[in-house]
């Protein structure tokens, strides 16, 4: 009995020992998790803190380089916070070119942003550009836009740049921000607004590419190219494109014969010219057909046609037809290819009937298109992938034909004008009486006008320079 009392007290004792060791680890893990949740609140508390600062420095600093206060000052944490504000003025670079539709570059800023960085452990926080950018492991984030504004065709640019010396600075310490250089790049002496074609080409290499790129997307419309591997990320802003259709026949091929007749001295094609630059209508037509295929256009068998938007899913053969645009302008869009055939398609009102093609159009037999109507009335416009525009024996279309990516052949013609009005295209052929007879309309404008791309008509850029100081720099 004595032997059996002692091992139960012993046990008692390793017992309590063994909760009194659970409960010490239990208390040991509580504490080391417990403390690793106090650091990284600790930490998320002060990377917010800093974007906060640096969210209220922007505010600052775009007083005095926009010209609305010669000088501020500001502290940018606590005395004895941790953390520290260094300026760098060769970080990141920005380049602004206009490239023309003929592809001449005009560079109109090139230099570096320069940047006031905000360092707490792993993360920063970054002033460029007259914006705030979050960097942590390789990634960025926009915090805050940089000063750049796109309103009504206009976009307004001032280039931030960030000079000085903070060096051993903390965000407790007293910054100074002054006003110092300003330079207009454009408009100036030598160019002036608006812009005439072509398109804005704005190009950013910096560490926080990632935020530029984000910003880009959100904030404009244009088409926007990333190259993480080379830090840089740009967007081409398009120019309105104007065609004045100012030659019976321009055509887009390298080729100097691009024009060719072939046949009786009575056909051909009048005021020819080759080796022109046109942008290519395929996002117009390819905008169309998508909202078609999202949105209730019109069946275009449906006669007559009267203001609105029509459109075939396939190849289409549309036979003599009334188009009212009294109303309103008309929008034929075909997803394929067209045919215009036989008898008489006749326009009527003051409005415009235009027509997108993603395919091959023909004009043939005694079909006529408009025919006492004036060129404005009519234009077709096809994408650049879809085919040619065949017109055949006694056929006559009055209109204008935006094609920059097709042939245009004109056969057969008889004694009549088979064309009437001008186009843009490849390539021209014609054959035996084939012929296209030039008629400028002075009252008739046409824009290449994209919905899903900003355009871009008058620019202002200018760099605007600020110098960022401590009392002890």
């Amino acid at each position: 009995m004595g032997c059996m009392g002692a091992s139960r007290g012993q046990s008692a004792v390793v017992g309590y020992v063994m909760v009194i060791g659970l409960s010490l680890a239990v208390v040991g893990v509580v504490v080391a998790v417990g403390a690793v949740a106090i650091a990284d609140v600790e930490e998320s508390a002060q990377a917010n803190q800093a974007e906060s600062a640096m969210t209220q420095f922007d505010s600052t600093a775009a007083e005095v380089a926009l010209g609305e206060s010669p000088r501020q000052s500001i502290r940018l944490g606590q005395h004895g916070g941790s953390g520290s504000v260094e300026v760098d003025e060769s970080a990141g670079e920005i380049t602004v070119t206009w490239i023309d539709e003929d592809d001449n570059e005009t560079k109109i800023a090139e230099d570096q942003f320069g940047k006031v960085v905000y360092e707490s452990g792993d993360r920063t926080v970054a002033y460029q550009g007259g914006g705030v950018f979050r960097a942590e492991n390789g990634w960025s984030k926009m915090v805050s836009p940089p000063e750049y504004h796109y309103r009504d065709r206009t976009l307004t640019f001032p280039i931030v740049k960030v000079e000085g010396d903070t060096s051993g600075a903390s965000p407790g310490d007293q910054f100074t921000i002054s006003e110092s250089e300003f330079d207009r790049h454009f408009p100036n002496e030598t160019h002036s607004n608006p812009l005439e074609g072509g398109h804005v080409h704005v190009e950013v290499t910096s560490d926080y590419h990632h935020g530029w790129k984000q910003f880009f997307e959100t904030r404009t419309e244009g088409s926007v190219t990333h190259d993480p591997a080379n830090r840089t990320v740009w967007v081409n802003l398009t120019v309105p494109f104007e065609e004045q259709f100012a030659n019976g026949v321009a055509t887009t091929s390298n080729d100097p014969d691009a024009v060719y007749t072939d046949g009786n001295a009575s056909g051909g094609f009048e005021d020819s010219v080759t080796q022109v630059d046109r942008p290519s209508a395929s996002p117009n037509v390819e905008e169309r057909i998508s909202h078609c295929e999202s949105e209730d256009c019109d069946d275009l068998n449906s006669t007559p046609l009267d203001n609105g938007t029509y459109y075939a899913d396939n190849d289409t053969s549309l036979s003599g037809a009334t188009y009212d645009t009294s109303d309103g302008d008309i929008q034929v869009v075909v997803d394929g290819d067209l045919e215009l055939a036989e008898d008489q398609h006749n326009v009527t009102g003051d409005g415009k009937v235009t027509f997108y093609v993603n395919g091959s159009v023909s004009v043939s037999g005694s079909t006529e298109v408009n025919p006492d109507g004036s060129p404005g009335d009519v234009v077709l416009m096809m994408h650049t992938d879809a085919g040619n525009i065949t017109v055949n024996g006694q056929a006559q279309f009055t209109g204008y034909i935006y094609a920059p990516g097709s042939e245009l052949e004109i056969l057969g013609g008889g004694n009549r004008d088979n064309i009437v009005g001008a186009a843009v295209v490849e390539r021209a052929y014609s054959n035996g009486n084939g012929k296209l007879v030039h008629e400028p309309d002075e009252d008739f404008e046409f824009e290449l006008d994209r919905e899903t791309i900003s355009y871009v008509t008058y620019l202002h850029v200018t760099e605007n320079r600020i110098e960022v100081s401590t009392a002890d720099n």
